[in-house]
């Protein structure tokens, strides 16, 4: 919700059907962001189901008060019942912007602790393929070692996603989510190579 734009405007003398529209504007933004976020959630097959549920039912009761809001926001008569409602949808947004962010980060850290897992497996599966292929093409011992470099790499980006997920810093989880992925496809072609 865009509350610079909307406490300008009720400060200055735009009529109140322009207030209105502003205030309605506003409150779709906001609906369709909160959507976004449920559609981007929805979609995720890397988020477990219960904690999936969890955050669209959370965001889904934000998403429907705000459209009950803009209900009342469309059906008020003056301006001085628009300026009560909007000064109750800035503290309605104000106290669960956290909420929101709440479930964003709780989406992000379940996408982190799945991650951790598959990429543990991946390398496990990798180390198991190493030692076979040590023996079986000693003809191939650099690319090997390059491979099991890589698999050290990775070692050390899932105890930082590790830490990451610990202290729930989101940013430092998608840039991991994101460098683990992006070494895994490396590891592949590597190994594909041999």
């Amino acid at each position: 919700l865009n509350i610079l734009v909307v406490s300008a405007a009720l400060g200055d003398n735009l009529n109140f059907d322009a207030l209105k529209n502003i205030t309605i504007d506003s409150i779709d933004r906001a609906i369709s962001k909160i959507d976004n976020a449920k559609n981007t959630i929805s979609n995720n097959p890397k988020i477990d189901e219960t904690t999936r549920s969890n955050i669209i039912t959370n965001l889904t009761g934000i998403q429907d008060k705000l459209t009950n809001y803009k209900i009342q926001v469309e059906n008020t008569t003056n301006v001085t019942e628009l300026r009560a409602l909007y000064r109750e949808i800035i503290q309605y947004i104000k106290d669960n912007k956290e909420v929101i962010r709440n479930n964003i980060r709780m989406a992000l850290i379940n996408l982190g602790q799945k991650t951790m897992e598959k990429a543990e497996e991946f390398k496990n599966k990798v180390n198991f393929m190493l030692n076979v292929l040590k023996v079986t093409c000693v003809n191939q011992a650099d690319k090997i070692n390059e491979v099991q470099g890589q698999i050290t790499q990775l070692d050390t980006q899932i105890a930082t996603l590790q830490t990451a997920i610990q202290s729930k810093d989101v940013v430092k989880i998608k840039a991991e989510v994101k460098a683990i992925h992006e070494l895994s496809k490396s590891i592949i072609i590597n190994m594909n190579t041999i």
